[in-house]
This record gives structure tokens, sequence and C-alpha cells, in this order.
């Protein structure tokens, strides 16, 4: 059937995906999330289009070293997929944007990601070519994207590993 989309609440137990923002003077707090909503919507005031981004075409790397391709969707976890929770997955993805793309948000991966925008990496939370928990972060990337052509297809590519029993993207992938 079609895939699924995720539906589960988030957990009590885990850490708060924005927790430094509680942490935060207020005014600090307010400008963060300001400042990523703007430089979002900056890109749609401007003309620009502000998408979330659907199917990916994937190759699912197991941890004993097998793989095999298939097509995900975000946000979703890797066992609603009946993706092992301690794979890597290499995803990929063609973007069209009207206008010069501005930025990237990707929320609450678990437990590590890294971007890439047209072979160019432009940014990571966590490790996912490493093992450990030290390679492991549940923070949000937010990524400035290099200037291009806009006229241009644009390759994302996300290299995913899953660590702690889950795996995958809880949040929406962005481009705006």
């Amino acid at each position: 059937g079609p895939p699924r989309e995720l539906t589960d609440p988030p957990r009590l137990d885990e850490p708060p995906a924005f927790g430094w923002l509680r942490r935060a003077p207020g005014w600090l707090a307010l400008a963060a999330v300001g400042g990523v909503l703007w430089v979002l919507g900056a890109g749609a005031s401007a003309g620009r289009s502000t998408i979330a981004l659907g199917e990916w075409n994937a190759m699912v790397v197991l941890p004993d070293g097998s793989a095999y391709e298939t097509v995900v969707s975000f946000p979703s976890a890797f066992t609603q997929r009946g993706i092992p929770w301690n794979s890597r997955l290499l995803a990929s993805h063609r973007v069209h944007v009207d206008g010069e793309p501005l930025a990237l948000w990707i929320d609450r991966p678990r437990y590590a990601v890294e971007a890439t925008w047209d072979g160019q990496t432009i940014g990571r939370v966590g490790d996912p070519g490493e093992v450990g928990d030290r390679f492991r972060s549940g923070r949000s990337l937010f990524a400035v994207i290099p200037a291009s052509d806009p006229r241009k297809e644009h390759i994302l590519e996300l290299d995913i590993r899953g660590d702690y029993g889950q795996g995958g993207l809880l949040g929406p992938v962005v481009v705006g």
C-alpha cells in the first residue's frame, strides 16, 4: 500500500527537540524562532517557493553491510517503513524551486543526519558515518543553501543513521 505518515505523538521520555529554547532568555528564543520563520517565509514573500519534500529515492544499508533500494517519505520513523532502527538511510531528492532556495530545515532527526546540496555538504547534526553515543544528536538541522543558478535542478541528499531503538526523521524536510 501507500506509505503511511507519522502519526505517533512525541514520546514524553525524550528530550524536547527545542529544549535549548526553553532555557534561553525570552528575547533570544524569540529571535531564533523568528529568524528561521523569516528565512523560510522571506522566500515565499519574494516570489520563491517554500516546499516540503515528499517521496525520496533511498538506499537502506543494513547493519550487516547488505543494502537495498526503496522509496521513503518524511516525516517517518525507520520502523514504520520496516527499516531496522540501526540501519543507515541514504536518500536523494531532485528539487525544483521558483527562484533561488535560501535554506533547509530538517526537523527532529533520529539520531544523525548530514545534508548535501548539489554535492556540497551544507549541514550535519550527529555523524551518520560513525557508531556510538557521542556521534548522535536529537537537534534539528537548519542550513543555509549556497547561492546557485535558480533555474537549475538541484539534488538534495540526506545520510541518516538511527540509534537508541529509533531512526528516521520525525519532522518535515523543508526547502525555502
